[in-house]
């Protein structure tokens, strides 16, 4: 390996001499052991699997325009007037920027979708004075946010660049992507390449200390973002706007809500010429923070709930995918009539899609596979079993995430169970968790649930104005993740039979009863109480036996 290198450093210092010599012909040549910038040296630098073979760089230091890095036991030095930038490139998470090879090919928005949301956003981007510096788009797991972001990222740095200055995409379990250490370095270094006047300020705040990427988000913040902008010399003509995607999937709830804190000081205190379109899940912490200020006050709020629309378009989608699928197959869709398939099997689909994007995608990347079948495909994805698993393994991946969260496992589960059976949040109080961390379950799967209509949990009118306990009915915002729960090939160690659920609900009715007939409560409130419990789980069954014998 010595000879190698030592081979590669002659060759590398005799074309950077002569390069060196063709650029200043009356310059002394030195036979110094490092050399000046070379394309070659360029190109190491600014392409990382370029260089490789030298995993071992280290020191990284900065004399004037002149950049050093120590690869083992060899020294470099290359001189740029770019030595800032090109430091700064090593260490950002290019996996995580919009158009990187790393996210290729990157899911957008099927022509047609989502029109009114990207209309939305593409205007507030455009608009020379919002009344708010934040957009927050936000939606439940699956709803597409990634694709409504990777298009607006890929149209405005086509038609609009003048508005476009950087994004970062976090992809949970993804190395670099899933960190907020590398979101403002790797957006610094966008906002120095797309912004004007910005390219200077930010190579000089890197070559005045080349450790900025070791510092704290707040330091890397001020640092390469904020305090560059104050030493621009040219200020844009138009507020250029910074595309952060999901935010949920960067590690660490703490670090999702210091990120918000200091976007919210940067637009606000630091006066930071920038806007910030911010996709997540509405997470409890995520959420939290939005109702806070400052950030309250300068946030305009978007929701990507399911609607109508959301249905129309999956419905499209599902067509058009379809039809896509069937001419590539044609010789092995014969006698298969198009349009294909019915379009009582495009309602069952977009009825269990619930909204969700990511649901219709699954089935159709499950359906198109290479060499099978696609009507043989399309009747497993019908069929509850190992095989239809398999069909949902990425779906159900992102659900099996979500719940990992939580550790407390069997409270999540009883919560679980009780929303399955349809129970009332007070029912699954009183029955299966007591209130507070019935709240910390809710809390964890928030971005799996819908605030349906606030319903009476007494069936007794004179009772409510005893014991007021309205609260807004919480119901699975996906009828697929019903499914999953329920299939023991797709949810595992979060099954849930619904019958052991009835069962245990029914069980504290009894219990209820008997402490009434004893005396130990109120039998007006008791008999209400077990009323409103046997009215309001739509799924409760007569018990078993193991049951009825407790």
């Amino acid at each position: 390996m010595n000879k190698v290198v030592t081979w590669l450093e002659q060759r590398v210092n005799r074309k950077a001499l002569h390069w060196e010599k063709e650029r200043q012909p009356n310059s002394p040549l030195s036979s110094a052991s490092t050399f000046q910038s070379t394309p070659i040296m360029s190109y190491l630098t600014r392409h990382p699997g370029g260089n490789q073979m030298f995993s071992g760089a280290s020191n990284f230091t900065a004399d004037g325009a002149r950049l050093n890095q120590v690869f083992g036991n060899v020294n470099f030095s290359a001189q740029s007037q770019d030595a800032g930038l090109i430091a700064l490139s090593q260490v950002i998470s290019h996996g995580a920027i919009h158009n990187s090879l790393e996210r290729y090919p990157a899911g957008k928005c099927h022509p047609g979708t989502r029109e009114e949301i990207i209309k939305t956003i593409q205007e507030w981007i455009k608009d020379p004075n919002p009344p708010s510096n934040v957009l927050w788009l936000y939606g439940q797991a699956g709803a597409g946010k990634s694709a409504i972001m990777q298009t607006i990222a890929e149209f405005f740095l086509e038609w609009f660049k003048e508005h476009y200055a950087g994004s970062f995409f976090f992809t949970g379990g993804k190395p670099k992507c899933d960190q907020g250490s590398a979101l403002f370095c790797t957006l610094a270094y966008q906002i120095a390449i797309n912004v004007p006047g910005m390219r200077e300020a930010v190579n000089n705040a890197m070559m005045t200390d080349v450790t900025l990427h070791t510092k704290s988000m707040e330091t890397q913040l001020q640092s390469l973002i904020v305090e560059p902008f104050k030493r621009c010399q040219i200020l844009p003509t138009h507020t250029p706007t910074i595309l952060i995607d999901g935010l949920d999937e960067c590690q660490g709830s703490d670090t999702q809500r210091a990120i918000l804190k200091l976007i919210a000081n940067a637009t606000t205190a630091a006066s930071v010429p920038l806007r910030f379109v911010i996709a997540s899940r509405p997470e409890f912490w995520i959420r939290h923070e939005f109702d806070r200020k400052p950030l309250f006050d300068i946030t305009q709020r978007l929701d990507l709930g399911a609607s109508l629309q959301a249905s129309l378009d999956i419905e499209k989608y599902l067509k058009d995918g379809f039809a896509e699928i069937y001419d590539n197959n044609l010789d092995v869709m014969t006698g298969i009539q198009s349009p294909w398939p019915p379009t009582n099997v495009i309602d069952r689909l977009v009825y269990h899609a619930s909204g969700q994007f990511i649901y219709a995608s699954t089935v159709l990347k499950f359906v198109g596979a290479e060499f099978y079948d696609p009507q043989e495909q399309l009747d497993i994805i019908s069929t509850p079993g190992p095989l239809q698993a398999s069909a949902f393994s990425d779906l159900d991946r992102l659900y099996t995430k979500i719940l990992s969260v939580y550790p407390r496992r069997e409270s999540l589960i009883r919560v679980l169970g009780g929303l399955l059976v349809d129970a009332h949040q007070t029912i699954i109080e009183e029955c299966l968790v007591e209130h507070r961390e019935l709240n910390l379950v809710l809390r964890a799967i928030s971005s799996l649930l819908l605030r349906d209509e606030v319903v009476p949990f007494y069936q007794d009118k004179d009772l409510e104005s005893i014991h007021p306990r309205e609260t807004p009915r919480l119901v699975f915002s996906h009828r697929s993740l019903k499914e999953y729960l329920t299939d023991s090939n797709r949810s595992g160690e979060f099954v849930i039979s619904r019958q052991l659920v009835a069962d245990e609900i029914l069980n504290h009715v009894v219990d209820l009863i008997i402490a009434g007939l004893m005396g130990a409560q109120d039998n007006w409130y008791l008999d209400s109480l077990c009323i409103s419990i046997l009215l309001t789980c739509s799924l409760l069954q007569v018990p078993s036996g193991n049951a009825c014998a407790q």
